[in-house]
Formats: structure tokens, sequence, C-alpha cells
């Protein structure tokens, strides 16, 4: 590096530099290292907001996407109705890109919704036992006595009944 040239905020691994012969072409060696030391910063920039709680940064990249994401939509719409008469498989082709990107779109907005007004989540507890329910509480003698009374009511009612059951008779 020269001594004018900004130091990166991140090492830079110049492996993984030259594995990617597709960015050498469109910018110069040092204008590469600059830019990659600005997106850095910029991202982290972009997390230490979002972890003290400033979501704007992401509901703008959100609502970006989601544009961009209908842009492409249309776009593969229009180049489907283009070659439709021409060339039905291409045109099924961006029909089927152009309903993913929209799906996309759709999911994007999903996501932007929620983080704008999130979803109130409603937590329901089914306690599933095998016998009887536990008790954590003595029922007070009041409570006791009267359920004590409701089941000998019963089961003396139960006793009371004439067997209509008719398998049952001449059995006794």
């Amino acid at each position: 590096m020269q001594p004018n040239e900004p130091q990166p905020l991140v090492p830079i691994d110049a492996g993984a530099e030259a594995s990617t012969s597709a960015a050498r072409g469109w910018m110069p060696k040092t204008d590469r290292r600059q830019k990659l030391a600005e997106a850095v910063g910029q991202l982290e920039l972009s997390v230490s907001s979002a972890q003290a709680g400033d979501l704007a940064p992401i509901k703008s990249m959100l609502a970006a996407q989601a544009v961009a994401l209908n842009a492409v939509f249309a776009n593969l719409t229009q180049l489907a109705s283009r070659h439709r008469l021409r060339d039905l498989d291409l045109a099924e082709q961006y029909l089927r890109i152009a309903m993913r990107a929209q799906n996309q779109a759709r999911a994007t907005l999903e996501a932007l919704t929620d983080i704008v007004s999130p979803r109130a989540s409603v937590m329901v507890q089914t306690n599933v036992v095998n016998g009887a329910q536990p008790r954590f509480e003595p029922l007070p003698d009041s409570i006791r006595r009267a359920i004590e009374e409701i089941s000998g009511a019963a089961q003396a009612h139960v006793e009371r009944q004439p067997n209509d059951d008719p398998t049952q008779e001449g059995r006794q």
C-alpha cells in the first residue's frame, strides 16, 4: 500500500481478491481496496446501529429490495409478453422467474411490515397428563365438602337408577 492510500478496516485476503477475476475489470486495484474498506465500514455502522435499536437502515434496505424485485417482475413479464408468439418455452421461463421475483418482493414487504409493526403473539399452554391433574394448593374445606356432597349425591343417583341395559337382563 502507498502511504496516502486509506487503510482498510479489516485485513484484505490477497488470495480471495486474486480469485475474483470479474471484479478486476471494473476498477483499478487501489480503488477496489478503497471501495471494499468503505463497504466494510458501512456494514459495521449498519450492524452497530441495528444493535443499538435503530432499524432505519434495515427498513430502507428492505424497501429498496422490494422496489427492485418489483421492477424485475415487471421487466420479466414484459419480456415474456414479447416472446410469447416466437418462443413459448422462453416466455414461460421468463414468467416463472418473474413469479419468483414477485413472491420474493411479497416476502420482503412482509418482513418490512413485521419490523415496522410486529405481530402480537399469543402463547397457549396445554397441560397433558395421564391421570389426575396435579394440585399445587390444597382446596379450602368448604369447597372440598361441596365436592364430596356432589360426588356422593351423583353416586346415590346412579345406584337408584334401574338397569336399562337389555344385555344385562336376567344376569343378576
